[in-house]
């Protein structure tokens, strides 16, 4: 079917009959074809575009076609136009907001696991493992409880933020575990059973450690830093399991803690007491006072006359008075005059270079220029019978007389002590050391290193006797510490 330049623009005038159209998007080839065909017919325009017309009309959208593949132009166009320019996108600078410093003792409200979340939340996503790490790092006050936990940790530790803050949290969970000291040695009676608070408090310590994956008590001295030493006392520090140490606090008598805890009552009381006596016993400093000026108070201090040895003045310089000769030599002089006696002073060592203005009596003290006074001397310490007293009170161990038997009793003393807390432990306040038979009493002065008051004093460090045991020795400083 051949195709003449009438056909092509009677298709053209069909063109207002379809204006609301809208046809699916065809694909760009298509159209391009479409519109290099028209727009530039060929010279055998019936050659070139019969077989599209017979389809185009076989689907009777002879109009439609041809329609829409002269009109996109100017649409294209328009597409081209409103095309948006593009803009250069600057990333934000990213700031994270500055926290308090961590200190890691809970002190003034402190709680560090809230503090690491916080921390983790402020930190940018777009930052590095190790710009995490050293933001921790830098959070850290010096000298803090914080700061010296991060120096502990191995490298493999401090390569990931999360193995950090991983290390954190279990630190910190288990340090949140506090135990009471009222609940030691308290029957707990709730939905789970009836258990004592000690040994309830040591479970949950246990299953958190362990489901943090520490199985060998790595996490032991932070556990035991935060035990009140009623409990403390009685617990060791070289478990190598959680296990032992559940068994270890289980273990500890409920008569030795209910002793434990009446001894740290007393000891308390007699602290306060110690504090009560020694404020009474300390000088009472106070201020010279003036007293108001009197009619009858001298208004200048009469200043005593030195000491003069006459023997040493030379007699060139010797202060004497002849007698005056008369103005008249022709009239008798009727004023009798009479040498100077020059005081007899009771003879006295001469000082070479003695100030004569230096202070060499005592002063009056109603004198109003100088108020000077003598006020009596008080004791600034207790007498040794004070401090004897005292110091008796820190100690219920018997101290035994330097006999047989006191040397016998002093022994078993002595082995007893150590069996209970070990052969490397120091006493303290609650648990005194027994003394030495024959030796001085506690807060007697003594020598901590023969445990003698000898007349005149020595030191400990210039003692040539042989030292006493480390324990009777520290025993001994704690208490003259404590009486003064």
């Amino acid at each position: 079917m051949a195709l003449s330049l009438e056909d092509v623009a009677r298709l053209r005038s069909l063109q207002p009959e379809f204006p609301k159209i809208q046809l699916s998007p065809r694909r760009r080839a298509s159209d391009s074809a479409l519109r290099i065909n028209i727009a530039s017919p060929p010279a055998e325009p019936t050659a070139a575009l019969g077989p599209n017309l017979r389809h185009i009309w076989s689907k009777q959208t002879t109009s439609k076609t041809i329609m829409n593949a002269q009109l996109p132009a100017q649409n294209s166009s328009s597409t081209v136009t409103n095309t948006l320019p593009q803009q250069n996108h600057q990333v934000p600078m990213t700031t994270v907001p500055v926290l308090p410093l961590l200190w890691g003792d809970y002190n003034g409200g402190e709680e560090p696991n809230e503090w690491m979340r916080q921390l983790d939340l402020n930190l940018p996503t777009t930052w590095s493992e190790a710009q995490k790490v050293e933001r921790f790092r830098r959070q850290c006050a010096p000298g803090g409880l914080a700061e010296a936990w991060y120096a502990t940790l191995m490298a493999a530790q401090t390569a990931m933020w999360s193995d950090l803050e991983t290390a954190f949290l279990k630190k910190e969970r288990l340090k949140a575990i506090v135990l009471k000291e009222a609940e030691i040695g308290m029957m707990l009676d709730d939905d789970k059973g009836q258990e004592w608070g000690h040994v309830r408090w040591a479970r949950q310590v246990q299953r958190l450690a362990q489901s943090f994956g520490d199985n060998n008590c790595q996490f032991l001295d932070v556990v035991l830093d935060g035990v009140p030493d009623l409990l403390h006392d009685q617990l060791s520090d070289t478990y190598t399991d959680w296990a032992a140490f559940l068994t270890g606090v289980n273990g500890v008598s409920i008569n030795l803690l209910a002793r434990a805890r009446v001894r740290a009552v007393e000891e308390r009381t007699m602290r306060e007491d110690i504090a009560q006596l020694k404020a009474r016993l300390q000088p009472q400093q106070q201020m010279p006072q003036v007293r108001p000026y009197t009619a009858n108070s001298p208004a200048y201090r009469p200043y005593p006359l030195p000491n003069i040895n006459p023997a040493t003045i030379p007699a060139a310089q010797a202060p004497t008075m002849m007698p005056q000769q008369p103005i008249n030599q022709g009239q008798p002089n009727v004023i009798p005059t009479m040498s100077y006696q020059v005081p007899a002073y009771p003879p006295q060592p001469a000082t070479p270079g003695r100030n004569p203005f230096a202070m060499m009596g005592t002063v009056p003290s109603t004198n109003l220029f100088y108020c000077y006074q003598q006020f009596p001397q008080t004791l600034s310490r207790p007498s040794a019978g004070d401090r004897t007293h005292i110091a008796a009170q820190y100690s219920a161990l018997q101290h035994h007389p330097d006999s047989e038997a006191g040397r016998t009793a002093y022994t078993q003393q002595v082995k007893e002590w150590h069996d209970k807390h070990g052969p490397d432990a120091m006493p303290h306040t609650g648990r005194p050391y027994p003394l030495r038979p024959g030796s001085a009493p506690l807060g007697s002065r003594e020598c901590f290193t023969c445990r003698l008051v000898t007349v005149p004093s020595h030191q400990a460090a210039s003692c040539p006797h042989a030292p006493a045991a480390p324990q009777e020795t520290k025993w001994r400083e704690i208490v003259s510490s404590l009486v003064g």
